[in-house]
This record gives C-alpha cells, structure tokens and sequence, in this order.
C-alpha cells in the first residue's frame, strides 16, 4: 500500500485537505443563504414560458444550494467514514471535527481530545503531529481525487 501512496506529495496532499476543510463553512454558510433565498414558486394557474428569467433565476439557486449542501456532506460523510475505520481513525476524525467542523480552538481540541480518550495531557506540539495524519488519512479516504497531489518528477 506504500507503494501507492508512495506516489504523492505528503506535504502538498495535507496542505490540500487543510484547505478543503477550512471550506467547510463558507459552504455552509452558502447553504443557509440560499434556503432564505428560495421561495416557493407562484401558482397563479398561469403557464409560464421556459425562458422566463425569474424561473432560471430559481432553477440557479437550487442548484446553487444543492452543491453546497453537497459540499458540506462530502466532508462531514468522509470524517464519518474515518471514524468507523477504527480506534487510531475515529480518533484523528474527531480531531478533525473539532477543529474544523466546530471551530475550535487548538486548546480547545486537546482539551476535548484529551478528555474523550482519557489522556492525561494532549501538548499543542503532539497535536499538531496528529493533524498532519489525520489530514493525510482525510485525503486519502476522501473521494475528491483533486485532494492528492501527485510528486514531481524532476
């Protein structure tokens, strides 16, 4: 299995999922300004042309919402999916969640973390060892092909 993973850049590959992360609330953020946005659509009984502008408009936001919600589930359903792989991986997952998904602060996690998985003490140093595995392991899972980069040949 090296082998495979013997082919990316680690460095690069971590740096792209931290990103794909820290999205995850501009995504959700997206999501909840269109669900105020739309609106059901008239029913007067009238028939309404195809090129109507104000449909597109609408047919546009659903899309719109629907991406974003999507957006939001691929990385949620992918911190489960480590989650359920096993004790290492649901570890990483949650710190992943805490950090990400919830927002809070490093102190904060290796508080939580700590605590959850009965360690006495989480070092800010030792957690962030963690984050770069658990950011690897996220990219790896994850079904966004464009989160692993390749190494290149020189």
């Amino acid at each position: 299995m090296d082998s495979v993973f013997g082919l990316l850049d680690r460095k690069q590959t971590i740096k792209n999922a931290k990103q794909f992360l820290c999205e995850y609330q501009d995504w959700q953020l997206e999501a909840a300004r269109f669900s105020f946005s739309l609106q059901s659509p008239m029913m007067d009984g009238m028939p309404k042309a195809q090129s109507d502008p104000r449909h597109t408009r609408q047919e546009d936001k659903m899309i719109k919402q629907a991406t974003a919600k999507m957006e939001c589930e691929l990385r949620l359903k992918t911190i489960q999916l480590m989650s359920s792989i096993d004790d290492q991986n649901a570890f990483l997952a949650d710190l992943l969640e805490y950090r990400f998904i919830n927002h809070y602060t490093v102190k904060k996690c290796c508080e939580r973390l700590a605590e959850k998985y009965d360690l006495n003490y989480l070092p800010e140093r030792t957690y962030n060892d963690y984050q770069k595995q658990a950011l690897w392991v996220f990219a790896i899972v994850c079904p966004r092909d464009t989160l692993r980069a390749k190494k290149v040949r020189r």
